[in-house]
């Protein structure tokens, strides 16, 4: 990861500039980092604000249980996310630690 950071791989305005898919394919090119990694390290790491983390279950549970839809496939959530925008990667932290502090967003409504 050092060499990669001194190459300026890791550099956060060259990702944020960057199409996300393609920022996300050149941070899986290095060695230990996949899916979830690399979306993390471009919303959190590179502060890319508009990221729908595509790897990310937990986030996809609260989704699915504030929307009511307990069994919608991530394609769908992701449809669903297109309304967040240009933010996608600030409402996705917000789910994800709302459903952190309470596990009850996890569940569907009426379940």
């Amino acid at each position: 990861m050092g060499a990669a950071a001194a190459k300026g791989t890791l550099d956060g305005a060259r990702l944020r500039e960057m199409d996300v898919e393609e920022a996300l394919a050149a941070l899986m090119t290095l060695p230990g980092v996949g899916p979830f990694s690399a979306g993390l390290i471009l919303v959190r790491g590179a502060s890319h604000p508009d990221v729908f983390p595509t790897a990310e279950p937990r986030l996809h549970a609260a989704m699915r249980g504030a929307y009511g839809r307990p069994e919608a496939p991530v394609d769908e959530l992701a449809a669903i996310a297109e309304a967040w925008r240009p933010y996608r990667s600030w409402v996705s932290v917000l789910f994800r630690a709302a459903a952190g502090s309470s596990p009850e967003l996890l569940a569907a409504p009426g379940a």
